[in-house]
């Protein structure tokens, strides 16, 4: 029993370790059609209630399964990462032959490393948001971890923190002769269905596990070269898309309904006139340009010609705020009827 691997995962909370657990034994479940994998997840004891959540176990999808065995825990004391009876529940899964067990804390800190003494292999979970790069310097995992995933990679400027990472591990386990591209930190998206990264670090904890004890899990998952690259519906340069669709058709309505205001009073003084010159077709009146001001001042009786010109003068000063095609489509108006 021994010889069972035991993976120990760690890492603050919110950094997605029951999500990336999840993905790692969707990824083992097909790897390994006939091996079983034991989970023991920790979960905090809240100081002031004694209670714990033990909810680790509504992030995993994959663990419903008959080769698939998971356990919650709580610490039973606030200031531990891992209870005080992990070592006999780990026991036990060995006792009972599972061909991988893995040991998840429930990540209260930065100094997580007492799962070191548990496990045979450790995975240290971190997310990009971890502040300046001097921040790395007090997270004591990055010391002792076998490998680290800087999970939620999607979020801005994981580049730059990977690399933070890659170069921290590399001071911190004095691998000056290694390319700093070649060290087991991996960016990884965990909520995000056959991730890349989440790909290679499968591959990358199945090879160390097998080198470090020996383990018959010799993994035949394929891999690419690919890194993590989010996939979005929406790209973020696009994020207000739809926002802009609704921008661009309020504005559309907004001004309709201006030029509908302008038409209409054009409409009145239009019908004004013809009422006062007793003009009773349209068509003379009206020109590409506007009115008709000869035909219609032509018609004007002495009287009426004083307020017939004022109107003109409205029209015409109403009329330069009308959008040139809609008077085109005033003037054609009649023809498209008859048309239909």
């Amino acid at each position: 029993t021994s010889n069972v691997p035991v993976l120990g995962i760690t890492g603050t909370g919110g950094a997605g370790k029951s999500s990336l657990v999840d993905e790692l034994v969707r990824r083992f479940l097909k790897d390994f059609p006939k091996k079983t994998i034991g989970i023991v997840s920790v979960d905090p004891s809240k100081r002031k209630t004694g209670g714990a959540l033990l909810g680790d176990r509504i992030r995993m999808n994959a663990i419903n399964h008959p080769r698939v065995y998971m356990r919650s825990l709580a610490t039973r004391q606030s200031n531990l990462a891992l209870s005080k009876y992990v070592k006999e529940a780990v026991e036990i899964l060995k006792a009972a032959e599972y061909d991988l067990i893995i040991l998840e804390t429930s990540g209260i800190g930065q100094s997580d490393t007492e799962i070191l003494e548990h496990s045979d292999v450790s995975l240290y979970v971190m997310t990009p948001e971890f502040g300046a790069a001097t921040q790395l310097e007090k997270i004591d995992m990055l010391d002792f971890a076998d490998l680290v995933a800087v999970n939620k990679f999607d979020k801005r400027g994981a580049q730059d923190a990977l690399r933070d990472v890659k170069k921290q591990y590399q001071r911190n386990h004095q691998l000056w002769d290694k390319d700093v591209d070649t060290l087991p930190v991996f960016g990884t998206i965990a909520s995000q269905f056959n991730d890349p990264g989440m790909n290679t670090l499968y591959k990358a904890i199945m090879d160390t596990l097998v080198e470090k004890t020996r383990a018959d899990l010799d993994s035949s998952f394929e891999i690419s070269k690919e890194m993590s690259e989010k996939i979005y519906i929406i790209p973020p340069s696009r994020t207000r898309y739809l926002s802009e669709i609704a921008e661009n058709n309020r504005n559309y309505d907004k001004q309709a309904m201006s030029q509908v205001e302008i038409t209409q009073n054009l409409y009145g003084i239009f019908k004004t006139i013809q009422a006062v010159t007793s003009s009773a077709v349209e068509k003379p009146l009206l020109t590409e340009y506007g009115l008709n001001d000869d035909k219609i001042l032509g018609q004007a009786q002495g009287e009426n010609r004083p307020l017939v010109e004022l109107l003109i003068a409205e029209f015409n000063k109403i009329k330069k705020t009308l959008d040139p095609l809609n008077w085109e489509v005033i003037l054609g108006w009649d023809e498209k009827v008859n048309r239909y």
